[in-house]
């Protein structure tokens, strides 16, 4: 998660960054507004616990939809949003089990872009994108290595930036 935040460079008029963490739940373990540097960030995110091997992703979705871009939890109105979903399995299967591609479609509607990045073997490429929206939105990590590696994390910022833009040009164009 530090190394993805590091991407967008958190700071007080800068990116904000938020975390909901998942398991066979989800949490909202830290809010858009609750910290205004990357160290404070980073120090709350070496805090946040191991949640389990259990892999709901349409719980943090939810959750993301339901109360990280709130305002009152920081986020900010005419401001780009981005959520970047760091999974390392597949949807698990649950007798209240959504479909993650379903909530993932009503956060886009509601302009907030997604880029899906699957870490392990354990992760369907196929499933990403139909949460990410578009095959351009997905990366792939086949070791951890990989995932903390510049030229990775330099391709996710670039789309990253792109889909800023692309945003950013669409929030413009509604006023």
């Amino acid at each position: 998660m530090k190394h993805v935040a590091k991407i967008f460079g958190i700071g007080k008029s800068a990116s904000h960054a938020g975390v909901v963490t998942f398991s066979d739940k989800a949490e909202h373990s830290i809010k858009l507004k609750d910290h205004d540097n990357a160290q404070s960030f980073n120090k709350a995110v070496d805090g946040i616990a191991f949640m389990g091997s259990v892999t709901r992703i349409d719980l943090a979705l939810r959750t993301a939809q339901q109360e990280l871009f709130k305002v009152q939890n920081g986020a900010r109105d005419g401001i780009v949003k981005i959520l970047v979903l760091l999974t390392d399995g597949d949807q698990s299967k649950g007798p209240a089990a959504e479909d993650p591609a379903k909530i993932a479609k009503e956060l886009r509607d509601e302009g907030i872009s997604i880029i899906a990045v699957g870490m392990g073997n354990g992760v369907s490429k196929d499933k990403l994108e139909k949460i990410a929206g578009d095959k351009e939105n997905v990366f792939i990590a086949n070791s951890f290595s990989l995932l903390l590696s510049e030229k990775f994390i330099k391709l996710v910022r670039e789309k990253a930036c792109k889909e800023s833009k692309w945003r950013a040009a669409a929030l413009a164009a509604k006023k």
